[in-house]
């Protein structure tokens, strides 16, 4: 018999009196050539090892230790059953893979059943072997399954090959000796495979991320209670076999072990890659808008920080100013404001990431100022009345607001006049113009006077029926402060009743036009650089026509000028009888006989279009000869390319003046226009 490694191999011999030697495996016979365990003496046959490496009764590695060869083989852990006959009772307890029975021995008369609580262990084979050792029980024959033996002189039995089913069960044993039985059931729980490692949470076994934690979600299916590790901390048991938890993660590579354990010793792992990068900020500056105008000394910027990934410690600054910043990622910071174009560099940062904007405006601090291009101070039976007002600001548009009339708001764009529609109520009254512009500043206020008088003013009720124009006026049209006038709201034009028509009472003035042009963009001088006195000249007959349309009145024909000049009683002039002269006329001197007569021109200029009332027509006109020529709508047939102007000018003797007076249609030094409607 040689030694090895703590055991007897070959040339094994039973102890005297003990009887053949049997394989603690199958109970078969062992012949010499067996093998002894070292550690708790038991005998195997050589080919038993080949099918179950270990000692059937102490689990030692018997096929590593004697270095035998290893043919498809099965681990089979040890069950060890420890039975005592004492007296009258028996005494049991339990040993199965290393784990002992809680229970404490119990002592039952022979015949009884016996139960050993708690349920018993988890086995992770469904073969398994039995022994125990019965005091003074030599001949005892033991029962359990489909196995049975008898205990030996010294009372030691085995039973090998006992198969289990899955899952829970209960092994009874049986003891039969002299005519007694006991009994004894053995709770097992066989758990022969490993768990099954499922991924729910991340899908994927390698990911990439923004976020600092990692929420891991696992189910486990196995037969028996697993215990399950996240990044090597327990996992949280959501039920259904699923377990979770969060994992910190490191900028960079991360490896997150998986690892599920039952209580039979199986074990299933998993590992997951994951490499987290830093987070992907996004900025939004969401006011001013760029290029606004911004008023006020102080400028509010405000926006919004987006990442996906944690807005831990998030700061932003804004230019020298620290933002206050809301846990959703707004932010707000006021900053200094002045006139002129302004910048500031948004910046918003944390600990992982950094990103960058900028934003500019115009500051405007200076409050708009507003002229009413054409006086508003008038008389109408209409509820509303239409100013035209112009907007002196650097911005991009200025509001008029009517004080006391929320409604009534008109937009100035660009520098250009526009019309404001003023409500007016019973009886007179002012009107408070509020100017605002684009950054919020409000101008001074204007105010204008106004009269609504359903019925007309008292001076119309006062002229003779013959003098009176039908009622009610045209639409645009409404009655004037002076007896006899009607204004034009469009463009401020004083009209006179000629029987018929309402005829200009002044030339067309030079703001007036200057008010036309910008309107349609075809200047960008202020049209409050233009004279609101002196009349328009250098007009061609077709932009004479354009102002009329644009005013909503008309060119007067050749036969309506001469009826508002000279009326229907014949006069030589407008004014009548009385030799022209200075008081009257705008015209230079005329010679006759080589006298020099009628010397009445103001030294080759034109004058206020309101001068010499003396020279007036029968209906009120002004000036219908002399200061500046005016274009009529007529086109002589057979001179197609000319156009017709009346009443002379400030160049065009008096002799000359009542005569019409065919042009090229150009524009003119000494011409302008008069409108009609």
């Amino acid at each position: 018999m040689d030694a090895e490694g703590g055991l007897e191999i070959g040339g094994l011999r039973p102890r005297p009196g003990a009887g053949p030697l049997r394989c603690a495996f199958c109970h078969g016979e062992v012949p010499r050539g067996g093998v002894r365990c070292g550690a708790c003496g038991a005998v195997h046959h050589r080919a038993c090892l080949h099918e179950a490496p270990r000692c059937a009764t102490c689990a030692v590695d018997l096929a590593a230790a004697a270095d035998l060869p290893l043919r498809g083989r099965r681990e089979v852990s040890p069950v060890r059953v420890l039975a005592a006959l004492a007296g009258a009772g028996l005494v049991a307890a339990v040993t199965l893979a290393g784990w002992r029975s809680a229970a404490a021995p119990i002592v039952a008369p022979l015949g009884a059943r016996v139960q050993i609580t708690p349920p018993g262990p988890v086995l992770r084979q469904r073969v398994i072997s039995l022994r125990g050792t019965i005091a003074a029980g030599a001949g005892a024959h033991v029962r359990a399954g489909r196995g049975d033996a008898f205990a030996d002189a010294g009372g030691r039995f085995t039973l090998a090959g006992l198969a289990l089913p899955e899952g829970p069960s209960v092994l009874r044993v049986e003891v039969a000796q002299g005519g007694e039985t006991a009994t004894v059931d053995l709770p097992l729980f066989v758990d022969s495979a490993p768990p099954l490692l499922t991924l729910l949470e991340p899908a994927d076994l390698e990911s990439a991320t923004a976020a600092s934690r990692l929420r891991v979600v696992v189910r486990v299916d196995d037969a028996s209670p697993v215990d399950v590790q996240i990044g090597g901390q327990p996992a949280e048991a959501l039920g259904d076999g699923r377990h979770a938890r969060e994992v910190p993660l490191v900028t960079g590579p991360n490896r997150v072990d998986v690892v599920a354990v039952d209580q039979a010793g199986w074990r299933a792992a998993a590992a997951l890659s994951v490499r987290r990068r830093p987070p992907r900020l996004t900025l939004e500056v969401l006011e001013p808008a760029d290029g606004a105008i911004v008023g006020g000394s102080a400028a509010c910027v405000r926006g919004r920080v987006a990442s996906d990934g944690p807005l831990t410690g998030l700061r932003v600054t804004v230019g020298d100013a620290t933002a206050s910043v809301s846990s959703d990622g707004t932010f707000e910071a006021w900053v200094p404001n002045a006139e002129g174009r302004r910048a500031v560099s948004v910046v918003a940062w944390t600990g992982e990431g950094r990103v960058q904007a900028r934003r500019g405006w115009t500051g405007d601090l200076t409050p708009p100022r507003l002229e009413v291009l054409l006086p508003a101070d008038v008389s109408t039976p209409r509820a509303a009345v239409e100013v035209t007002c112009w907007a002196v600001d650097d911005g991009p548009w200025t509001e008029v607001r009517v004080v006391g009339a929320p409604g009534a708001v008109v937009r100035l764009e660009g520098g250009r006049p526009g019309v404001v529609s003023l409500p007016l109520g019973e009886g007179g009254g002012e009107l408070t113009l509020l100017p605002v512009d684009a950054a919020g500043n409000e101008g001074a206020v204007v105010t204008l006077r106004a009269l609504r008088e359903p019925d007309g003013p008292a001076w119309l009720r006062a002229l003779p029926a013959e003098a009176r124009p039908p009622l009610p006026l045209p639409e645009g049209l409404c009655f004037g402060a002076a007896p006899g006038e009607y204004v034009n709201e469009r463009d401020g034009s004083v009209l006179a009743w000629a029987g018929g028509v309402f005829m200009g009472k002044h030339e067309v003035t030079e703001r007036q036009l200057a008010v036309q042009r910008m309107a349609a963009g075809r200047t960008a001088a202020p049209a409050h650089a233009a004279s609101a006195v002196l009349p328009a000249r250098r007009v061609s007959w077709e932009e004479a026509r354009a102002y009329a349309a644009w005013a909503g009145l008309r060119l007067p024909t050749r036969a309506e000028w001469t009826r508002a000049a000279l009326g229907d009683d014949g006069r030589p002039f407008p004014w009548g009888e009385a030799e022209p002269g200075p008081p009257r006329v705008n015209t230079p001197p005329a010679r006759q006989g080589g006298q020099l007569v009628l010397g009445a021109g103001d030294h080759g200029r034109p004058e206020a279009v309101t001068a010499r009332p003396a020279g007036a027509s029968p209906v009120g006109c002004l000036h219908m000869i002399g200061n500046v020529a005016e274009w009529v709508a007529d086109v002589d047939p057979a001179r197609p390319a000319l156009r017709l102007h009346m009443g002379g000018s400030f160049r065009a003797p008096v002799d000359r003046a009542l005569g019409a007076t065919f042009a090229l249609p150009g524009p003119d030094d000494a011409v302008g226009l008069r409108v009609c409607r």
